[in-house]
Parts: structure tokens; C-alpha cells; sequence
């Protein structure tokens, strides 16, 4: 038998997990891995690995938040984040920064996508939001009943001291009402979103999430040459050429920026001495049918 359970703090179930209370944990809190505490913590049980998932900030639509609307805005937002830092501080180097939408574990991923907005350059931030015409408080939601603080905070701290524009992350109080305010139109500024693929193709990194009027384009982002690109590369007639087409539509994205790429995943995930064999799929799931239990 399997039972999931559902903690809304990281931190309890992860003594859980230590207490041998829980077998399997597939995201370790920020808090194990400051110093790599969780290698110390948990020895040989913990596993390191690459997945299809990407995080992104996304910006509320044009017509529920117009102060937002602007492509120089929302460039040098991305341009005044530091990446590199905040996975060092934050998240002790488990992350791949982010340099464009397609996550690395699948065809057509292609380096510096988003080119130099996806830079930290407090610089030419600065001028871009100056630019922008934009004045006023930037906010960046998150659901508070995940581990979401610490990086929201932080990527706020980053905008604020390279371009001088005041930054508030905001707690939203769970993810059902996060998402609630988002679906409804109603979430405004800036807010976390990410994407876990659902199968391992380029295509699924921008089509549901970026094509006009999909499932899941939260920012209600639309671009007929992008849409364009994505219908010929659809009725490509060879795999080869439908990737060099879903890339070609991935840099029409940059000049837009629709979001904001922040990282690329990478699981730390963890188990309790009950149970060996455990393995996480691409997907950052657990594979349960290879788990066993321990001798």
C-alpha cells in the first residue's frame, strides 16, 4: 500500500522523514540544505537529480495590471535578478539558473534563449525600468504554504538594490487560493509560477503555457508570430524540424517576456531507512513501483 501525505510545512516533514515517519520526500526544505546539512543528516540516503521542471515569475495580464504591460519592464526585472546568487544562498548551488523557457533534459533545449535579459546587469536594469515609465511597488506572490519565501524575498531584495524599484514578495495564504486569484484574474504585479512537463518535449515547454488562449497561460500572453511559429512547427514533417521551429518560436519570446525564467529543476529528494531502491523520475516524481522495502 502507498499513503501520501500532505503537510503544509516543509520543515515538519522533513523530521518526519528523519524520524522515519515518512519513506519518501521528493523536495528537501531549504532549511536541509543550508551547509548540505542533509547529506549529514540522511548519509547515503538522498538522491541528486535533474528533472523537467523550470520556475518562472510571470506577470499579471495587461488588462487586470497595466503598470506591469511594458516588454522594458519587464526585461529589466529579469535583468536586475540575480540568479546565480540567490541559488548559491538560498538554495546552496541545487539549482541551474535559468536562461531561457525550455528546460535542459529535453530536445531542442538551446543555451541563452532569453539572451542578455536573462543577465544580471544592474545597469542596464536600471535603464530599462527607467525606461519603462513604470513608479510605484512591484509585488511577487507566492502560495505561503510552501517553501517559497526565502526565494521571493530574496529575488525582491535583488530587483530592489539593482534598480532602486521598491519590491514586496506577498504571501498568499495557500495554493488553493493562489491559484484561485490567478485563474480568476484577480492576482496582480508579478508571481511565482513553474512547470513540471508532462512528457519530455520541447513543445511542452510553450505551447500550454504561451500559445494564445492555452490551458496555462496564466499571463494571457499572445503574439501571432509566435502562435504562427508554433502551428508550422506542429506540422513539421520530421521531429528535427519541428524542434528547429519550437526554437525559433522560443526567441520570439525573449523580445516579449512573457516571464521571467528563474531556474531550472534539480530534486534533492530523501528517504527514510524503511525503504531502498528509491528513484525519482525525470518528471520529479517517484518511481513507486522500484521502491522496496528495506531488508
Amino acid at each position: 500500500d502507498v499513503t501520501f501525505r500532505i503537510y503544509t510545512d516543509q520543515n515538519a516533514e522533513y523530521n518526519d522523514l528523519l524520524a522515519d515517519n515518512v519513506d519518501v520526500m521528493t523536495q528537501l526544505p531549504e532549511s536541509s540544505l543550508a551547509g548540505e546539512q542533509y547529506k549529514a543528516d540522511l548519509g547515503d540516503r538522498f538522491i541528486e537529480r535533474e528533472t523537467g521542471v523550470i520556475q518562472t515569475v510571470t506577470f499579471a495580464p495587461d488588462r487586470v495590471d497595466p503598470s506591469v504591460a511594458s516588454p522594458d519592464l519587464r526585461k529589466g526585472v529579469s535583468m536586475a535578478i540575480d540568479r546565480d546568487l540567490i541559488i548559491q544562498n538560498i538554495f546552496q548551488g541545487t539549482r541551474v539558473a535559468a536562461t531561457g523557457w525550455v528546460s535542459p533534459v529535453v530536445d531542442g533545449f538551446q543555451p541563452d534563449a532569453c539572451g542578455e535579459f536573462c543577465t544580471y546587469d544592474p545597469e542596464a536594469a536600471t535603464e530599462l525600468v527607467e525606461a519603462s515609465g513604470f513608479t510605484g511597488t512591484l509585488t511577487l506572490s507566492y502560495n505561503a504554504d510552501a517553501d517559497h519565501a526565502g526565494w521571493t524575498e530574496a529575488t525582491c531584495n535583488s530587483i530592489r538594490n539593482a534598480t532602486g524599484v521598491d519590491c514586496v514578495a506577498t504571501p498568499v495564504v495557500d495554493f488553493a487560493t493562489f491559484r484561485g486569484l490567478i485563474t480568476d484574474r484577480e492576482m496582480l504585479g508579478m508571481f511565482r509560477t513553474g512547470w513540471q512537463m508532462d512528457y519530455p518535449s520541447i513543445e511542452n515547454f510553450l505551447v500550454p503555457l504561451y500559445a494564445t488562449g492555452a490551458s496555462a497561460n496564466d499571463g494571457d500572453y499572445s503574439n501571432p508570430e509566435f502562435d504562427a511559429k508554433l502551428d508550422e512547427a506542429a506540422s513539421a514533417p520530421s521531429s528535427e524540424e519541428a524542434i528547429a521551429l519550437y526554437q525559433e518560436a522560443e526567441l520570439i519570446m525573449a523580445e516579449d517576456m512573457p516571464s521571467i525564467p528563474m531556474w531550472y529543476g534539480k530534486t534533492i529528494a530523501g528517504h527514510s531507512s524503511n525503504v531502498d531502491n528509491v528513484k525519482i523520475t525525470p518528471f520529479g516524481t517517484t518511481d513507486l513501483l522500484s521502491i522496496a522495502l528495506a531488508e
